[in-house]
This record gives C-alpha cells, sequence and structure tokens, in this order.
C-alpha cells in the first residue's frame, strides 16, 4: 500500500512538473499606456516558424468603442503572442486577458490563466514654462500628459492661481493649431505625439515673475 502510495504521489508531481503556465502576461494592473498585449508561455505550445496559429488569448474591455479592442495578433516565436492595436485604448478602460479554454486542451495546464489591467487617467508629466522659471504677464503654459487627455473633459476644470491675486482665474485651452506650432517651434513633436500636448492660457493677464 505504501508503494502503492508513493507511486501514485511520484506520479502528482510528475505531472504538475511537465504543466504549461503563463510565465508573463502584459499589461497588467494599472498602466499609463497600452498599445500592445503580449503573452510568454512556460513551454513550446506552437510549432517553430508558424505565425500564423491562433490566438491563445481572448480580451474584453469596459469603457472602449468595441468589447474585443481591434488589432492584428502574431507569435514571435513558439512561447510567445503579441497583438497590435490598431491605437491604444482609452483612459479609463479596464480589460481581461484571459487563456481560450480550446487552446492546446490537449496539454497539461496549471497556475493563474486570466489577467486583469486597467488604464490610468491621464496626468501631467511635465509642463512649459515649469515650476522654477518666471512668467510673462500674458504667459502661456504647454502641458505635456502621460496620454492623449479629453480635452472636452478638462473644460471648466482648469484655472490659473497667484498669491498675490488671492483668488483661481479660468484658463482656457487654446487651439488645437496654435499647440502644434509651438510644438513645431520648440522641436517637440519627436518628443511626444501632438494630442498628448495641451496649450494653456489664463483668462486675464497675471502678476509677471
Amino acid at each position: 500500500m505504501k508503494a502503492l502510495l508513493l507511486s501514485s504521489l511520484l506520479g502528482l508531481a510528475a505531472s504538475a512538473a511537465g504543466a504549461v503556465t503563463i510565465d508573463s502576461a502584459s499589461p497588467k494592473g494599472e498602466v499609463a499606456q497600452v498599445r500592445q498585449f503580449q503573452v510568454r508561455f512556460s513551454e513550446a505550445v506552437v510549432p517553430l516558424g508558424d505565425a500564423a496559429q491562433p490566438a491563445p488569448v481572448t480580451v474584453q474591455c469596459e469603457g472602449t468603442p468595441e468589447p474585443a479592442p481591434k488589432g492584428q495578433g502574431r507569435w514571435l516565436n513558439e512561447k510567445e503572442w503579441v497583438f497590435e492595436l490598431e491605437r491604444p485604448l482609452p483612459p479609463g478602460a479596464s480589460c481581461r486577458m484571459a487563456l481560450r479554454s480550446e487552446f492546446r486542451a490537449d496539454m497539461s495546464w496549471s497556475g493563474a490563466r486570466d489577467v486583469a489591467f486597467r488604464v490610468a487617467a491621464p496626468r501631467v508629466i511635465s509642463t512649459r514654462p515649469n515650476n522654477y522659471q518666471s512668467i510673462e504677464e500674458e504667459q502661456q503654459f504647454l502641458l505635456r500628459f502621460s496620454a492623449a487627455p479629453a480635452a472636452e473633459s478638462l473644460a471648466g476644470r482648469l484655472w490659473c492661481e497667484s498669491r498675490s491675486l488671492g483668488e483661481r482665474v479660468p484658463a482656457v485651452i487654446q487651439p488645437t493649431a496654435r499647440r502644434d506650432e509651438l510644438l513645431a517651434a520648440l522641436r517637440l513633436k519627436r518628443v511626444a505625439p501632438a494630442d498628448e500636448w495641451l496649450l494653456l492660457a489664463c483668462q486675464r493677464p497675471m502678476p509677471a515673475g
């Protein structure tokens, strides 16, 4: 009986050791931008050199125009699959990437089979002028965000503030043509896409300095 039990345990251990797992999946958690999905397995799951094998996962999202994002998937090698999105996911989108139940059903699997992620709201990552530079009375401010912000959602929620005035002055988003002209003059278009920048102006002159 002991020999039979030991044999059974060894058999189970060998089966678990040979199980396929998802070594890594990205993105996961909260991220600033999503332009692609990527999955890597612990073992070879498709023939080497055959990039046309079926997708191993599904992706379903909320807060996007369509539940299943559009794009093109391909196998990089026998263990790694990538999906390039037609366009980045919008801020606030939440998604779940899960292993297809029919994918390699002939193999033994273990570990987590899905991953959740969310696209964070854009945040300001740089300003021109910066915090340590003086400003002019008619100063305009160039803000770079971590992702393209929805300008319409910011309308009426931006302001300029000065200790000497003692009140908040509404800030107005400037036309994109003016923003693009400034980005070109400062050679900032190669730093980040134009839609990640906003040009703001205070509704009335501010104290210089």
